[in-house]
């Protein structure tokens, strides 16, 4: 899988700190550009356009972070939410592979 979302919490028990790790699974492909990029030979593969889009997927987890702080103490189901949403926006509006609200992998 790509896309994870990982919720991590400090936890004190018994005057002892933890880490309480949750992970959820985001029911989405993985971006084409990148899953063809495994299997392509180097120099098949369009560095600028493949920079790019790593650059905005950058840009776009960054973005993603506080708005994920923001809601920290909701439940996970409303986080779990919101990141779909966002990154399901972020696939359809920077790749071609959905038409609407399906995916149409090229």
């Amino acid at each position: 899988r790509f896309w994870d979302l990982m919720r991590m919490q400090y936890v004190t028990l018994q005057a002892k700190l933890y880490i309480f790790c949750a992970n959820y699974v985001l029911d989405l492909p993985l971006p084409t550009i990148i899953s063809e990029a495994r299997f392509l030979p180097d120099e098949q593969i369009d560095e600028a356009q493949f920079s790019c889009f790593l650059d905005l997927l950058a840009e776009f987890l960054v973005q993603l972070r506080p708005q994920c702080r923001k809601k920290v103490s909701d439940r996970m189901e409303v986080v779990y939410d919101m990141v779909f949403r966002s990154t399901l926006a972020f696939m359809k509006s920077n790749t071609s592979e959905f038409e609407g609200d399906h995916w149409v992998p090229l």
